[in-house]
């Protein structure tokens, strides 16, 4: 699981050809984290293939200088084998959406300091939802009882919630 995109090895990867896994890397690292979640013990997904489909498709917006197009992740997920996407923009009452998914990737805009839209890998669990990549130097997902209430208190401005569910097939196996 990648909890931080700026820390080594992650913040040095390249990410088309002028981003960087610290700067523009949340795109491919929120895929990488819900296809961990939802993969079996043994078959967890390869980072440096997820990056590399993702280029092939033009996913990098300004080659990964403005991150990774939302429609491209949704076009990516699709194609997986035993899931079941869908994708809302500017989704409201997420809570029971991402608690009836098996994991979810919201996509938002918003800082105190300075404009920032960031992708984040969620999973509801034991009645918690957990963030995963959320902040630098997490070591821990955060936790919050409520998405909605997390997003009205940070001020973040939800853009897309891409959800996947588990089909009849199972589990992703890489």
């Amino acid at each position: 699981m990648i909890q931080d995109q700026k820390a080594h090895p992650y913040s040095i990867l390249k990410i088309g050809s002028a981003g960087t896994g610290a700067k523009n890397g949340c795109g491919p690292f929120a895929v990488y984290n819900a296809l961990y979640l939802l993969s079996e013990e043994n078959t967890k997904p390869n980072l440096t293939h997820i990056i590399r489909d993702l280029e092939e498709m033009g996913a990098f917006i300004l080659g990964g200088r403005l991150g990774t197009n939302p429609q491209a992740i949704i076009k990516y997920l699709r194609r997986m084998p035993g899931y079941q996407t869908d994708y809302r923009y500017l989704p409201k009452n997420m809570d029971e959406q991402i608690k009836q998914s098996s994991v979810s990737i919201l996509l938002f805009i918003g800082s105190i300091k300075k404009v920032r839209v960031h992708y984040v890998t969620i999973r509801h669990e034991q009645g918690n939802y957990l963030i995963y990549n959320l902040a630098p130097r997490a070591i821990l997902p955060y936790a919050t009882t409520s998405i909605d209430a997390w997003v009205n208190d940070t001020s973040y401005i939800p853009v897309m919630l891409t959800s996947l569910q588990t089909s009849s097939h199972g589990q992703i196996n890489f």
